[in-house]
């Protein structure tokens, strides 16, 4: 019964208006895609990763959950004409068959406009960015995580469409979704939120996007290759324990809750081993207050930089805009704002111990040594019990 119920919802697809949708909305992700992409080679230069970003960026947060609503919303769109749904309760199908085969349809759908997406970024990447070589195998597994990402999607879609008459009301809330889905993804949430879920299987957002190419440099090292996650440090999750864990470059100060903080302490203590070493760095309250009021200027003959910094309560606000020289001649202006917040050696050393460590010691700047009252810099080890 239930092949019967997959060929009749086949059959739905027929000269479908769908298919309209199907090829323009990928299209012009893609042509965005590039477009973007080859305005922005001064930064964007990881070559195919680069452009995988930029044509699945919006792609996977507003177009495919959109996609996969209106696929969903016209399977159920006979049964909600006139009294379809007395006749489908009068036939011998069980309600499971005839939702598991429109499931099953949205999914072949979903891997046709993945499929369509992938070959337009290959035709894009040949023709317009001008790549002589093939994209990485990694991007055919983005895309693949892509259709994993969009199942719970599907299923969603697939209950509001059954229970809402409208066909557009459901490709709205499927809309709705995505865009919620950009807010929560940038609060660190996606992994609780379907709509987030296509974007980090697709490896979409800047940081995926770093990684993606961290990992196609370090395929190329001998021996075992790292393995490369996209974690925020409070919930860190690892497959197993570890001998020894490094957070360098002022990375807790970035954590400006120290909540957040004794957070990452806890869970780096669940993930080392005991008897692991746990080293890091922090910039001091020193540094960080001398920074108020500063303004600090960096010029070469392409790029020109301005940061600017306050201090108030503990927090640093580092407002730094960057502009850098095109091809063409003309200026581009970039933008970022950090937040580091300072913590006593003090504060530290008690959270550590809470946690679970032992030994700590404390080190001033790149020397062996106590650190001093007006240290820039300070380094702290110390051994999981």
């Amino acid at each position: 019964m239930l092949r019967r119920c997959i060929c009749a919802e086949n059959r739905k697809l027929h000269a479908s208006p769908i298919w309209l949708m199907f090829l323009i909305l990928p299209i012009i992700s893609a042509g965005y895609g590039t477009f973007n992409y080859l305005q922005n080679l001064e930064i964007l230069t990881d070559g195919w990763y680069s452009l995988w970003t930029q044509h699945t960026l919006f792609y996977s947060m507003l177009f495919f959950p959109a996609m996969v609503s209106a696929y969903a919303a016209y399977l159920w769109r006979l049964e909600h004409m006139g009294h379809n749904w007395n006749l489908i309760m009068a036939v011998p199908v069980r309600p499971f068959d005839l939702f598991l085969a429109k499931f099953l349809v949205v999914v072949k759908l979903m891997c046709f406009t993945q499929v369509f997406v992938y070959i337009l970024y290959l035709v894009c990447g040949r023709l317009f960015a001008g790549f002589t070589d093939w994209p990485p195998v990694s991007t055919l597994f983005f895309m693949l995580r892509g259709v994993l990402g969009g199942l719970a999607v599907a299923a969603a879609q697939l209950v509001l469409a059954m229970l809402i008459r409208s066909f557009a009301v459901p490709i709205f809330l499927g809309l709705v979704g995505g865009i919620m889905g950009m807010l929560l993804g940038s609060k660190g949430f996606s992994l609780l939120w379907p709509y987030c879920l296509m974007q980090q299987g697709m490896n979409a957002n800047r940081s995926e996007d770093m990684l993606a190419a961290a990992m196609g440099k370090g395929g190329q090292a001998a021996g075992v290759p790292p393995v490369f996650l996209h974690q925020s440090m409070p919930r860190l999750d690892l497959y197993g324990t570890v001998d020894a864990a490094v957070c360098c470059l002022d990375s807790l100060n970035y954590l400006t809750d120290p909540k957040d903080v004794q957070r990452t302490f806890r869970r780096l203590h669940l993930f080392v081993a005991p008897g692991g070493a746990l080293v890091f760095d922090v910039n001091t309250a020193a540094k960080l207050a001398a920074l108020d009021g500063q303004v600090f200027l960096d010029e070469t003959e392409d790029t020109y930089c301005v940061w600017r910094t306050e201090y108030h309560r503990g927090l640093c606000t580092y407002y730094v805009d960057l502009f850098r020289r095109r091809k063409d001649g003309a200026w581009q202006r970039s933008t970022e704002v950090h937040r580091q917040r300072s913590y006593t050696v003090e504060q530290l050393t008690a959270w550590l111990t809470e946690a679970g460590f032992g030994d700590i010691r404390v080190y001033g700047d790149m020397r062996m040594r106590r650190p001093r009252e007006d240290e820039q810099r300070v380094y702290i080890s110390c051994i999981r019990k």
